[in-house]
């Protein structure tokens, strides 16, 4: 490292990519060569370059900017660098990204979880808001389950289709699902015609197969 002229330690903080930086540190997760984290306009993405060990950044939000930016708005640094929090799912390939409605935990309501499925081999990524949670802390187990907590210390577990978590009475959770944020490689701004050429003549009408 570098030392003064005192012997004192004088660590140098250099920039490995210029123009982006996560807003706290728990906000970031890193998995393989790739790692997602949060900055002042959204997600972005860091990968290592397959020919150096340069990082390439890719914004992954665009979909979503304008609504992650609208509830980043609302709080101030320290309350985005201390409450702003991140958990991958490793069973489902989701990053799940929990920003809090409130300056405090005594203002908040909800934290609302904007989840990124996201699996790259299989080019997979669709972006979901998950609504009526409340949480201030997440982590995963060796085994890759799901713990979340909340202000008043309680303890939740997340269930998974291997291990389902299911009402009283046995029956499926009921849950409202809305899918505006699918990324279907721009196919709705894409149309492809078809047509069949004729040569013929009259005027009647007639079907083809």
């Amino acid at each position: 490292g570098n030392y003064d002229e005192n012997g004192n330690h004088t660590p140098d903080f250099s920039d490995g990519v210029t123009g982006f930086g996560s807003i706290s540190h728990r906000s970031g997760v890193s998995f393989g060569d790739d790692g997602l984290f949060m900055d002042l306009e959204g997600v972005p993405s860091l990968r290592r370059t397959a020919l150096s060990t340069s990082f390439k950044p890719e914004r992954e939000s665009d979909l979503i900017d304008s609504e992650i930016r609208a509830m980043l708005s609302a709080l101030s640094f320290e309350a985005m660098e201390n409450r702003v929090f991140s958990i991958y799912n490793r069973s489902a390939g989701q990053f799940m990204l929990f920003i809090p409605n409130g300056e405090t935990t005594l203002d908040t309501t909800e934290s609302v979880a904007f989840v990124y499925g996201y699996r790259p081999s299989l080019r997979q990524q669709a972006w979901s808001k998950f609504d009526n949670w409340n949480f201030t802390c997440a982590v995963r187990s060796q085994f890759g389950r799901i713990f979340f907590g909340d202000a008043q210390g309680k303890i939740w577990l997340m269930g998974s289709d291997d291990n389902p978590i299911n009402t009283d009475n046995g029956a499926a959770i009921p849950f409202d699902w809305e899918l505006p944020w699918f990324d279907f490689g721009h196919r709705p701004r894409t149309k492809t015609t078809k047509y069949i050429s004729f040569d013929t003549r009259g005027s009647s009408e007639f079907t083809v197969r």
